[in-house]
């Protein structure tokens, strides 16, 4: 009895990280990014990628802030819309998920 509470807790464990990881956000669109004079003063660009390939490709005007810095300097980003450049669907996710509860509105980019 005791081997089976303790798989079915091992197995909400794993859904709920695998949840966080995989399943898409909610409440993020994915869209192109606009003109910079179409956005507003309450819009940034916020560029979750690694140094390295920020460095290879840059996106002017963008703020970087790799995942991993994200927690730390989550109160650098002051705007209600963002735009988010990630590498990744996984880095996406997470980023908007960390996130969720001080922005307001997200747009993802396609890379």
């Amino acid at each position: 009895m005791l081997l089976w509470i303790t798989a079915i807790i091992l197995g909400l464990a794993a859904a709920y990280m695998l949840s966080t990881r995989w399943i898409p956000a909610g409440g993020a669109s994915c869209t192109d990014l606009p003109e910079k004079a179409l956005l507003s003063e309450d819009t940034s660009v916020l560029d979750i990628r690694e140094y390295l390939d920020v460095d290879h490709n840059p996106l002017p005007g963008a703020q970087v802030l790799p995942y991993p810095y994200l927690k730390r300097y989550l109160h650098t980003i002051e705007k209600q819309h963002v735009f988010l450049i990630a590498p990744d669907k996984v880095s996406k996710n997470l980023a908007i998920e960390c996130c969720a509860e001080i922005i307001y509105r997200w747009h993802t980019i396609p890379l």
